[in-house]
């Protein structure tokens, strides 16, 4: 995916919505983002609109680190079995 795409598709459409209806819980995140190139590109484009609604970035995060990020180990294990489910073995 790229920059424009990613902007667009996930960020305003799906991640902004989502993130402004937790706003208005009282809530508070942070928008953490890994240093993908869409996703660097699309921060700079849109750094107002993200500003304006809100959203607040970690703005520097270390790349390939799964030591903070929760979902990577998991990534081996859904390349492993989503095959199965298709009637594919590994």
């Amino acid at each position: 995916m790229d920059w424009y795409l990613y902007m667009h598709e996930a960020l305003h459409s799906r991640l902004y919505p989502f993130i402004e209806r937790l706003h208005s819980n009282g809530d508070f995140y942070w928008l953490v983002e890994d240093n993908a190139g869409s996703h660097l590109k699309a921060a700079r484009y849109d750094k107002e609109k993200a500003e304006a609604t809100g959203i607040h970035r970690v703005e520097k995060w270390p790349p390939n680190s799964p030591g903070f990020n929760i979902v990577e180990p998991a990534w081996w294990y859904l390349k492993k079995t989503i095959p199965r489910f298709r009637g594919v073995k590994t």
